[in-house]
């Protein structure tokens, strides 16, 4: 079985440094992150440039915001209610707890870790999607995506808690920050491109290493 690293090496190859996560700010991650939920990329563009038009897009703006107003702006993105309730919260209790984004930064990864979970409508995927990407704390982000791949990939992963428990490559971390990014860019295409729900194996840099495309080919 290949591990995190062999797996990064083949996927590197084939999709090169993809440079995610699109954004101006650590603090626009942050928010988009949020926005994302349960919706295209494209709503959540066009919800961010909507907050910049209502000047709050950022952790002091919403803050000092009322509720009312994050919800007009971020209503393209859906669920707004709830996700307003979500960036109100955070930002509070980034402001009370650390006084600013910076000092959030500084904080040791399990303090900053639990914070977030803390939240509510904050998941694994979303905490974990700001611990790497906003604040540059490692973390693999599991998603539907990297569960697809690897319940295929090795045979036997099913969910999450497979994946974090059952000895696959995910559970041996070989990876920095900016590999960590990466890869999760690479795990998304590839599952976009070929690991789709129904899959096309045709082509995919895994596809030799693969046990689903293997048995495929029996």
């Amino acid at each position: 079985m290949l591990n995190l690293r062999e797996i990064y090496e083949i996927l590197y190859e084939h999709y090169g440094d993809l440079g995610w996560w699109p954004a101006d700010s650590d603090e626009e991650i942050i928010i988009g992150a949020v926005l994302t939920q349960n919706t295209s990329w494209r709503n959540v563009e066009i919800a961010i440039s909507r907050m910049k038009e209502y000047k709050i897009l950022g952790v002091s703006e919403i803050y000092k915001s009322d509720q009312e107003t994050i919800k007009k702006a971020i209503m393209p993105s859906g669920f707004y209610n709830r996700k307003a309730a979500t960036l109100k919260q955070l930002s509070a209790g980034i402001i009370e707890r650390y006084g600013s984004l910076d000092a959030m930064k500084k904080q040791p990864a399990m303090d900053v870790k639990n914070f977030l979970g803390s939240i509510h409508g904050i998941g694994p995927e979303t905490r974990d999607d700001i611990l790497l990407y906003a604040l540059g704390y490692p973390a693999f982000i599991i998603d539907s995506y990297t569960i697809r791949i690897f319940t295929r990939f090795t045979g036997k992963a099913k969910n999450q808690h497979d994946l974090l428990t059952f000895k696959v490559p995910i559970s041996d971390i070989a990876l920095n920050v900016e590999e960590l990014k990466n890869i999760h860019a690479m795990l998304v295409l590839t599952a976009k491109e070929h690991c789709r729900k129904k899959p096309a194996c045709g082509g995919c840099p895994l596809e030799t290493k693969c046990s689903y495309a293997l048995k495929k080919e029996k």
